[in-house]
């Protein structure tokens, strides 16, 4: 028997940057006052995948504004006396990647995972602790493949199957062979856009992601998500991954990409990190599909 599909709803979201800068404002007065406010912190940029070992778990550290960053300094390694552990196991560190793994741990479905990390920043040692609880594994995909579609023809419609533990399903859209070439210069929206503009802005072009939140996980059946052209700027073939994320992934998601609000008050993401870090524990169960965009 054919299940039900539903439309739903997307909620487009700008795409993220990790903020390695941490700022503050007073109530009520927009201007920022992060010189005199800035502390050390430990920054998490941490996702667990389940039915995957534990993997690309990076450690940095804040900077006060205005701060010249040198990339190759801002990454927190066992030489600052770096110690990543998840429920307890402590993780290996690969020093060609700069990112903490555990080949001992596999991520299973609702399951709770916490994450403790101690480092030393600016001659202070810091401590921070997470916790993340994995969605279930009914998290499905209905056709790992969409065909090819013509730009500005019939929109592609990604069906999915909702998760208990998930609170939001993200598809992230990678175009495999994107270049100045490939690019879609006769577009719907930027019509009068040169070569020399998508080159300037070429991974504003690339990175395309959008969030699907509210879904009741109780609903049984398919939903439909129908991509947008906004998410489409080059031809040819695309790998869309798709993500059916914990409390802590869709939050941090939806709060982190904007920290100031209308009024000119700032306020801080969602990190659901105690002690001295930001930024993110969250977990997901993860898939992918296929897509080709032709004229």
């Amino acid at each position: 028997m054919k299940m039900k599909h539903l439309k739903i709803k997307k909620l487009l979201l700008a795409a993220l940057l990790l903020p390695l800068l941490f700022i503050t404002a007073s109530c009520g007065d927009p201007a920022i006052e992060a010189f005199e406010q800035y502390e050390p912190k430990i920054v998490v940029n941490a996702y667990l995948f389940v039915g995957t070992t534990v993997s690309d778990i990076r450690i940095l550290r804040n900077y006060p504004v205005g701060t010249t960053i040198e990339s190759s300094k801002q990454y927190l390694t066992p030489a600052q006396s770096t110690v990543v552990t998840i429920n307890g196991t402590v993780l290996d560190y690969n020093p060609i990647t700069k990112s903490y793994f555990s080949n001992s741990i596999t991520v299973q479905p609702k399951t709770a995972y916490s994450l403790q990390v101690t480092s030393v920043v600016d001659g202070r040692k810091l401590e921070c602790s997470a916790v993340t609880t994995t969605p279930n594994v009914g998290f499905a995909l209905e056709s790992k493949n969409l065909g090819t579609v013509s730009y500005n023809g019939n929109k592609p419609v990604i069906s999915f199957k909702p998760t208990e533990g998930a609170y939001s399903y993200s598809f992230s859209f990678r175009p495999d062979s994107a270049s100045l070439d490939s690019f879609i210069y006769d577009n719907i929206f930027e019509s009068d856009i040169t070569r020399e503009d998508v080159a300037k802005d070429f991974n504003g072009y690339y990175l395309q992601w959008d969030m699907v939140i509210n879904i009741d996980t109780k609903i049984s059946g398919f939903f439909d998500y129908v991509t947008e052209w906004w998410d489409i700027w080059f031809y040819g073939p695309y790998t869309i991954y798709a993500y059916a994320g914990d409390i802590n992934m869709r939050d941090f998601l939806m709060t982190a990409t904007d920290i100031q609000e209308p009024d000119g008050n700032f306020f801080e993401p969602a990190f659901y990190i105690k002690g001295d870090g930001i930024g993110v524990f969250g977990s997901a169960v993860r898939d992918s599909l296929t897509l080709r965009v032709t004229k």
